[in-house]
């Protein structure tokens, strides 16, 4: 009897050897995360859960649940995996999000050994791509009391014109600008507006910056309307600047000798003859004397 019983509890512990024996060997599945290590601030991000069973074979049908710390939320948390044993859930950052985020993913048997990190940035601006800049007006010389227009150019490491950047433009000297600053256009230009006053003659130095790109200075000199008349023998020489746009008109004794209508602000000289005796030479510019001359010419 007693062997009988020996026999009997020896049983007992072979059988309950071979039952804990499978529990005790088990591995289990493994999950892991794929996705990108940054991302922009305002978007949201893919990222794929896989899960595989302990030969490597894909998990199918199985319900993958994520989580995250950090910046940013998730989108999409719970998924199924499909026949690659993969599932696709996302994560979004707002526009003033920077920063880490950490996501972490399970299912019902496993979970990810440790969190998977994505580092939000701000998003580039179109102001951050510009890699040159220019500043052009259409004369560098310049009438007092008028209003000029300068464009900024703004251009890529590429050469390509950037729309949407922001350029900031200051002076200093004479004058202002009354618009000192604008966003370029699809042909990555703005018009800034430098204002001079009615008697500021001078010079003005324009410059302007996008991002990290600086313009080179633009000088510009500005000037009153002016001619005047001089005299040698039986030629006259007639003088004459900052006249864009205006008619300059010569007078002698009161007839209209000639009209002149200037395209630049440039100094220019032209010449006319007088005949023997006493003339009086008056210029002329929309209305306003600018000279008023007496010769005496000789036979």
């Amino acid at each position: 009897m007693r062997k009988t019983a020996g026999l009997i509890a020896a049983a007992a512990i072979v059988g309950s050897a071979f039952v804990a024996a499978p529990a005790h060997a088990a591995v289990t599945d493994t999950v892991s995360i794929t996705v990108a290590d940054s991302a922009y601030s305002g978007t949201t991000v893919d990222f794929v859960v896989t899960v595989l069973d302990s030969n490597g074979n894909p998990v199918v049908g199985t319900t993958v649940d994520a989580s995250s710390t950090g910046v940013g939320y998730l989108a999409i948390s719970q998924g199924v995996t499909d026949s690659n044993g993969q599932a696709t859930l996302k994560i979004f950052a707002a526009d003033a999000e920077q920063g880490a985020a950490f996501i972490s993913a399970h299912t019902a048997d496993a979970a990810t050994a440790a969190a998977t990190e994505v580092d939000f940035a701000a998003a580039p601006t179109p102001t951050d791509s510009v890699d040159s800049l220019t500043l052009a007006a259409a004369s560098t010389t310049v009438q007092t009391g008028s209003t000029t227009d300068v464009v900024a150019t703004a251009l890529d490491a590429d050469g390509n014109p950037v729309a949407g950047a922001v350029v900031s433009a200051s002076s200093t000297g004479v004058g202002y600008l009354a618009i000192a600053s604008g966003v370029t256009d699809d042909n990555g230009q703005v018009t800034l507006k430098f204002v001079d006053g009615q008697n500021d003659a001078g010079m003005a130095a324009i410059n302007a910056v996008a991002g990290n790109a600086a313009a080179d200075e633009l000088d510009l000199t500005t000037g009153i309307t002016d001619a005047d008349v001089t005299i040698d023998k039986h030629l006259a020489y007639l003088g004459y600047e900052f006249a864009a746009g205006k008619k300059v008109v010569v007078k002698v004794d009161g007839k209209v000798l000639r009209t002149i209508n200037p395209t630049d602000n440039a100094a220019h000289t032209t010449r006319f003859h007088l005949v023997a005796g006493t003339h009086t030479v008056v210029i002329r510019s929309n209305g306003v004397v600018l000279d008023r001359e007496t010769f005496k010419v000789s036979k």
